[in-house]
């Protein structure tokens, strides 16, 4: 191509994408809980408590797109995001996993944390945050994959019906 002298750059590509992690985040598959849908961690309570009513004792509940800036109980105050005392007393049979935006922070209910043995003696991954309490107990909190591998070890495989719906 001749450009006359011309200069011309690249523009910012992304060379991959998560089409079938797309198609898991979004309903029927996982209940979508993006700023559209809820507003504060109330909206996705309540979103989580409709889901539980329905679906089988120890039946993981997932949940997929949260921006804490959007929440309203988080807005004016930098260290609240949604943790698993938020959720505890609604779902306490069912594993609860709930993904932020990014995919970055996952966090879970104390069930989750249960059943995938993850308690206070829990070590760090490298690269990866169990984010903790004063007493140095896990909050539910996981920043980065690494860490979240800690609960995806534990976590129910897709079916081939949910890998189908993924893809569509």
């Amino acid at each position: 191509m001749d450009l006359a002298g011309k200069m011309i750059l690249p523009g910012a590509h992304d060379a991959h994408m998560h089409g079938i992690w797309y198609g898991v985040s979004k309903p029927p598959i996982a209940l979508d809980i993006s700023y559209s849908n809820v507003k504060s961690i109330a909206d996705i309570k309540e979103m989580v408590y409709e889901k539980r009513k329905t679906a089988p004792k120890g039946t993981w509940i997932k949940e997929v797109g949260f921006t804490v800036g959007h929440l309203l109980e988080c807005k004016d105050d930098p260290s609240r995001v949604p943790r698993k005392t938020d959720f505890d007393d609604i779902s306490p049979d069912h594993p609860i996993a709930l993904y932020d935006f990014s995919l970055h922070t996952l966090v879970v209910n104390s069930k989750a944390l249960e059943v995938c043995d993850v308690n206070r003696h829990t070590e760090n991954p490298a690269g990866g945050e169990i984010e903790r309490d004063g007493n140095g107990d896990p909050t539910g909190v996981f920043r980065e994959f690494e860490a979240q591998g800690v609960i995806m070890k534990k976590f129910p495989r897709l079916t081939d019906k949910e890998l189908k719906l993924a893809i569509q």
